[in-house]
C-alpha cells in the first residue's frame, strides 16, 4: 500500500452493480421488499447512493443490516423529503423576491437608478470594481428580453438600472450584497422586519445557501446546516421554544417567522405545519422538532388565527 502525505493510499475497489443486484443486495442487507421489479424500477431513476441517506436510520447501529424496514419505508422517507423541499423552494422564493425589493427599493430611494455603481453606498472593505464586473458578466448570460431592450434603446448607459441588475442576481448574490451596504442601508432594510442587521445579515445568508440546497435538489432531512442563522435574544422578538439554528426546524421556524413579517403566504406557513403534522416521528426528530411541537409557537398562533 502506498502512502500520500502520510495517509494510506486506498484504491476504490466497489463493482458496479445491475439495478438487479442493487435490490438483491438490499435483501441480503435485510431489507424488506415487497416487489422486486417495481424496487428495481425506482433503482433506476433515483440512483442507489442517492437514497443511502435515507438508509441509515433503518440500519442497525454500527452495521449495514436493515433492522425490520422496507423498501416503502425508505420511499416513504425520500418522498417526505422530497414534499418539504418543494415546500421550502416556494417560500423561499417569496423571501427572495422581497429581499430583491427592499434593497433595491432603499438603494434607488438614496442614490437613484445607478446607485449601486457608487461605492460610496457600501463598506470600505467591499472590492466594488469586482462586483460591477460580476453585474456586467450577469448581464452576458442568456437572460430576459429586458436587458438587451434596455442597451438597445439606452446605448450610452454603462449600467443598468438597479431595479434591472438586481433581477439578475441571484439569492446568494442578494445576500452579499445586503451583507456590503453600508450599515445604515443594513439598517433599514431590517428595520422594515423588526430585527437587528447583524441579525439578518446571517439570515439571508443561511436561507440562500438552503435555497442553494433546494435548487441542486439536496436532502433537508436530517441535515446539519453548515451555515446557520442567528436567532434574536430577546423573548419578544424571538419567542419560539425548542429551535436549534443548525438544524432544519430552525429554518422552517425561521422561514414562517418571516413570511408573517412580510405579511405575505399564509398559505404557504400552512403548507409548511401540515407538513411536519403528516411526519412520522422518526423523520420529526432527524430535523430536531420537539416534542408538542404544535403547542409552541409559531403554529399556536396559526391555530387561533383558524379558529381551532
Amino acid at each position: 500500500m502506498r502512502h500520500l502525505a502520510g495517509f494510506p493510499f486506498m484504491r476504490y475497489a466497489k463493482p458496479a452493480l445491475t439495478f438487479a443486484d442493487q435490490v438483491a443486495l438490499l435483501q441480503a442487507r435485510g431489507l424488506i421488499v415487497e416487489n422486486h421489479a417495481y424496487a428495481e424500477e425506482v433503482l433506476s431513476h433515483i440512483s442507489y447512493y442517492r437514497l443511502s441517506a435515507y438508509f441509515r436510520p433503518f440500519r442497525q447501529v454500527g452495521t449495514e443490516r436493515f433492522a425490520g424496514a422496507s423498501f416503502a419505508d425508505v420511499l416513504a422517507l425520500y418522498k417526505f423529503d422530497k414534499d418539504l423541499r418543494l415546500l421550502v423552494s416556494d417560500a423561499l422564493e417569496i423571501i427572495e423576491v422581497h429581499f430583491r425589493t427592499r434593497i433595491t427599493y432603499h438603494l434607488a430611494l438614496r442614490g437613484g437608478a445607478f446607485a449601486y455603481a457608487d461605492p460610496v453606498y457600501f463598506v470600505p472593505t467591499f472590492d466594488h470594481q469586482a462586483f460591477l464586473t460580476q453585474i456586467r458578466d450577469l448581464e452576458k448570460k442568456p437572460a430576459d428580453k429586458f436587458v438587451a431592450h434596455f442597451r438597445g434603446k439606452y446605448s450610452q448607459e454603462a449600467y443598468l438600472p438597479i431595479w434591472m441588475a438586481t433581477e439578475l442576481m441571484s439569492f446568494g448574490f442578494i445576500s452579499h450584497i445586503y451583507k456590503a451596504l453600508t450599515l445604515d442601508l443594513q439598517r433599514e432594510v431590517a428595520d422594515s422586519i423588526g430585527v437587528h442587521q447583524s441579525v439578518l445579515r446571517t439570515w439571508l445568508h443561511t436561507l440562500s445557501y438552503v435555497r442553494n440546497i433546494c435548487a441542486h435538489h439536496g436532502r433537508l432531512w436530517n441535515r446539519e446546516l453548515a451555515i446557520s442563522p442567528k436567532f434574536p435574544n430577546k423573548p419578544d422578538r424571538w419567542p419560539y421554544l425548542g429551535v436549534d439554528p443548525k438544524r432544519m426546524y430552525g429554518v422552517i421556524v425561521l422561514i414562517c417567522d418571516l413570511l408573517e413579517k412580510i405579511n405575505v403566504s399564509t398559505k404557504c406557513r400552512h403548507a409548511l405545519r401540515d407538513q411536519l403534522a403528516s411526519a412520522n416521528q422518526m423523520q420529526l426528530a432527524g430535523m430536531w422538532v420537539p416534542k408538542s411541537w404544535m403547542t409552541y409557537a409559531p403554529w399556536t398562533a396559526m391555530q387561533k388565527k383558524q379558529g381551532l
